[in-house]
């Protein structure tokens, strides 16, 4: 992923040194909710949405396949994905001819008078009618009402998602009419403007 630094408090709590021992780190716990975001089927997902034993099973199964730690599985709670699956914008994922996750890219940009090439990974995104939408998720809790906080966010992920979007409209030569952060602290999804 493309990261944008944060406060030295920010950058100290991702690298763990908040942490007590033996505890995932938020930047680990960010890595498995994407690993099992990365391999959920989202139609499966959707049609077994109310229940609540078929996300637990899901994530069983992944530790049980090593694709999940023993650790990572326990940082995860099924409730997280089954709010995820209970959303509007899920159901429109789910209903998809076309959803990618994880999706790598390269994008040529200038910067500084010079090419460079900027690299990442799209978390998801769909195509619906002739054009695109795209979810990155962040770990980040965000409280009901905090608009302050969701223009912190907005200000630090921005950028990222707006690369993205650029990077998306390059390869498929659609539209890229919504952006979103979806906060799977707090099950928020915030709009990414251009």
């Amino acid at each position: 992923h493309y990261f944008l630094a944060g406060s030295p408090d920010e950058m100290a709590e991702d690298a763990g040194m908040l942490m007590e021992p033996g505890e995932l780190t938020a930047a680990e716990r960010g890595t498995a909710l994407h690993k099992a975001l990365e391999r959920l089927d989202y139609r499966e997902a959707f049609a077994r949405r109310e229940d609540p034993a078929h996300f637990i099973d899901y994530l069983d199964q992944l530790a049980a396949r090593g694709i999940l730690t023993g650790e990572e599985r326990s940082a995860i709670s099924p409730s997280a994905l089954l709010r995820y699956a209970n959303t509007a914008l899920f159901a429109r994922a789910a209903a998809s001819g076309r959803l990618r996750k994880e999706a790598p890219f390269n994008l040529r940009r200038k910067w500084a008078g010079e090419d460079i090439i900027v690299q990442g990974v799209i978390d998801c995104f769909f195509e619906e009618e002739g054009r695109i939408v795209l979810i990155d998720f962040k770990t980040t809790f965000l409280s009901e009402g905090d608009k302050a906080g969701a223009t912190r966010i907005l200000t630090r992920y921005g950028p990222q998602i707006n690369l993205y979007r650029e990077a998306l409209e390059a390869v498929t030569g659609l539209p890229v009419d919504e952006a979103w952060l979806y906060l799977t602290g707090s099950g928020v999804f915030l709009p990414v403007p251009r």
